[in-house]
């Protein structure tokens, strides 16, 4: 009896969605670090921006970077993370490549937000709110947040 050995390769779709998706992460894990920048220096995350575009930006790539990360973890426990330290030849190429980048980056801004939302405990005694209010961007916040260009 003949077996047919059917190769192991991913259809055309599944590589443009991969590099689609490490795109699109890596965009959010960018703006989720600028977000946290301007956490750290003012207290406040990005203000809302023209018709609150920036600030809406900045939330779903929160959720990218979340859902990113849990890609990578429901990954590695499929037994499907690639990219062992001891053995480059595991690493992922080509698309998944670029996504397993991505994945990588929402793990570092994930470990960087716990930092500095415990900074932004302890030095400001509160976390902002998710929509502008009287401490960030909101009705009276004028006198709460001072953003000053660096010299």
């Amino acid at each position: 009896m003949n077996a047919a050995v059917v190769p192991d390769v991913e259809p055309q779709g599944a590589s443009q969605l991969e590099t689609a998706g490490g795109a699109a992460g890596l965009a959010a894990v960018g703006i989720v670090a600028w977000s946290l920048a301007t956490l750290k220096d003012t207290g406040c995350g990005l203000p809302p921006g023209p018709g609150g575009v920036l600030g809406a930006l900045e939330g779903l790539s929160y959720l990218a970077v979340v859902a990113l990360a849990g890609l990578g973890v429901a990954r590695r426990v499929g037994g499907r993370g690639g990219g062992g330290r001891g053995d480059p030849s595991t690493a992922p190429a080509g698309p998944a490549a670029l996504l397993a980048v991505a994945q990588a980056g929402s793990f570092s801004v994930l470990g960087v937000g716990l930092v500095v939302l415990v900074l932004q405990v302890v030095q400001r005694g509160f976390v902002p709110s998710a929509l502008p209010d009287s401490k960030c961007y909101g009705e009276g916040a004028a006198n709460a947040v001072k953003v000053s260009p660096r010299s």
